[in-house]
Parts: structure tokens; sequence; C-alpha cells
């Protein structure tokens, strides 16, 4: 008990630390900040963070390279494209409305889509409403080029824009306002002592910070489900209550798990869940 107490103390108190440096005068008085780049009118991004979960069977060796992303300025798509030897996946992830489902067209490459594989150009199956999606480049890296598009609603793009875009700034957070200075030291130092543990740093914050999003724009992770009745009936003889019981502990644990990297992002690193200066401007807004 008095353990729960002194860390939910010391939370507390780094919080009200974090608050009051977050006045751009006394934030300044210690170290310097940066702003957020302005990707309002960008369109085309090349990532090669890896922000997305990696496929721990690719070798590492094999696994980089520069995935290309190209916004449609006055359309609602986005192209996705893999070279060669490269590699890319999103997140397995469900909607609660059809406002954030989107769909798919596969234009080369050899792409699977939740049991669906594809290795000529053909419209893939569109995401919807509470079912759980993702794509990814089959077989590993890719042997050819791979493209897609993926089309949906303003809001459904607008959030891959604001993703690329904390991708893109992923090393400026720690130079913001709004970080809390105690982190953007321990950024120095690792940068000092080992620059992969600075990454590594980077790569934690960022995948935080996307999580934060993600629970302000209806896109719900899985994060697995509860199947200690199993034990019990462990092929498939199951009673329908036990398989009822399996379908709410992923919904409550993929909540769960995103409403506390929100509160962690939001209350005590300094994150939002959406920027103005991340949203495309297109001839709709």
């Amino acid at each position: 008990m008095a353990l729960l107490w002194y860390a939910a103390t010391t939370l507390s108190v780094l919080a009200a630390i974090h608050r009051l440096l977050q006045f751009h005068a006394v934030h300044s008085f210690f170290v310097s900040c940066a702003s957020r780049t302005d990707t309002r009118h960008q369109t085309t991004f090349k990532s090669s963070e890896r922000h997305l979960i990696p496929d721990k069977t690719v070798p590492a060796s094999e696994a980089p390279g520069s995935i290309i992303f190209e916004f449609e300025k006055d359309g609602d798509g986005l192209l996705v494209q893999v070279p060669v030897r490269s590699w890319w996946r999103t997140v397995t992830a469900r909607h609660r409305t059809q406002a954030m489902c989107r769909e798919v067209e596969l234009i080369s490459g050899d792409w699977a889509i939740r049991g669906f594989y594809a290795s000529t150009p053909v419209r893939g199956p569109p995401e919807k409403p509470n079912l759980w999606y993702d794509i990814q480049v089959m077989y590993g890296p890719a042997a050819r080029l791979c493209q897609l598009r993926r089309s949906g609603s303003e809001r459904a793009w607008q959030l891959d824009h604001m993703i690329l875009s904390v991708v893109q700034d992923a090393a400026v957070y720690f130079k913001l306002c709004s970080t809390p200075v105690w982190l953007r030291l321990v950024y120095a130092a690792a940068n000092v002592i080992s620059p992969l543990a600075a990454d590594a740093l980077t790569r934690r914050l960022l995948w935080i910070q996307i999580r934060t999003m993600f629970f302000c724009h209806d896109t719900w992770e899985y994060r697995g489900r509860c199947t200690i009745f199993r034990i019990i009936w462990p092929f498939f003889n199951e009673p329908e209550w036990v398989r009822r019981f399996e379908l709410w502990s992923e919904e409550y644990m993929s909540t769960q798990f995103l409403r506390f990297n929100y509160w962690l992002g939001y209350k005590f690193l300094g994150m939002k869940p959406e920027y103005p200066g991340y949203k495309m401007n297109t001839s709709r807004n």
C-alpha cells in the first residue's frame, strides 16, 4: 500500500511540475524550444520508422527501407509504396463506426488482408465496423514493388496524415516546450551515452503518441483476449457464454490499453490526440 501511495504521489508531483514548465517563459529558462513541423501542405512522406508493429520473423538486416506514403491532394486516397526488400504492415485494429472504415485497392505486389491473399491488381475486402482488420506485405520483405491505395472519409485519412507527421517529427518531440523537462534531459543524456538508447526511447514515446491518437479517433488496437475458460473447454464445444465472454474481453482489453496510453501521453508526456498543424489542407476544408 505504501508503494502505491509513493508512486501516486510521485506522479502527481511530476504532473504539477510539468504543468508549470509548460509555460513557454518558464520552460525556455531551462532549455530552448522547437516547434512541430507544419505539414498541412505536405502530401508525400518517406518513412523508414516502423512505428507499426514489425514482423519478428523478418531479419532486421532485411526490413529497413523507406516506405512512401502519398496523399491525393483533392481526393480521399492514400497511396502506399513498399520498395523491394522492405516490409510494412498495419496494426490489427477495428472501428466502432463506419466513418473510420476504409476501402483498399491492391495495385501491385503480394498482399495479405486477414485471410485474403492477392498477387494481382484487385479490390481488397473493405474494413467493416467491429471486425478486426490488418494489411501486410505477404511473405516477409517485398520481392517486388508493392503498392496499394486506401480510401475513406476525411476523418480517416486525416488520422493517417497526423500519424505520419508525428513519425516524421519523432525526434522533434524532445525539443518541444510541451515535453517534460526531465524527459528532455533523459533523452539528451541517452544521446550522449548511447545513440541506440536514444533511438529506443524515441520509438517508445512515438508508440505512446500514436496510441493516444488511436484512442480519440475510433481505432481500437487488438491486445488479445481472455481464454481462461478454455482450460475446461479446450476445443470447440464451449457454451455460448464463453464465446461472448471472450469477445467482450477483446473489446475490454483494447479499450483499457488505449485508455491507459492516452492518459499517460496526455497527462504526463505533453501529448495531444491531434495537432492542427498536422491536418492536411484540401479543397474540402
